[in-house]
């Protein structure tokens, strides 16, 4: 992780196309319209950037650069209505959710 931050910090100061996934603060400030799509593109970057970190996943290092960055994931409530929405959206309403979720079969 030590490593990742200082090479987050120095792409920062050199690299402007690293700099430009790494700036935004909300969606519609994004390059590619979605932060997470941006720090998947700045993690591709870092790990370009040193051959060291070649071994290691992409997600590992955005979910690193997550942290750095203060871009975190949605919570397992705001989860939960975002895909009730969509739902919604779709035609669904959250009576048809629960007679689904009845009908499925129990995960571990």
């Amino acid at each position: 992780m030590n490593k990742l931050t200082a090479l987050h910090h120095k792409l920062c100061e050199e690299d402007p196309e690293y700099l430009k996934y790494v700036t935004a603060k909300n969606d519609s400030e994004a390059v590619e319209g979605s932060l997470l799509f941006d720090t998947y593109h700045a993690a591709e970057i870092l790990r370009r950037a040193d051959a060291s970190l070649s071994t290691l996943k992409l997600a590992h290092i955005a979910d690193v650069l997550l942290v750095l960055l203060g871009r975190k994931g949605p919570t397992p409530q705001e989860q939960q209505e975002i895909q009730q929405a969509r739902m919604e959206y779709h035609g669904f309403d959250a009576s048809d959710m629960r007679r689904l979720k009845k009908l499925l079969p129990k995960t571990q």
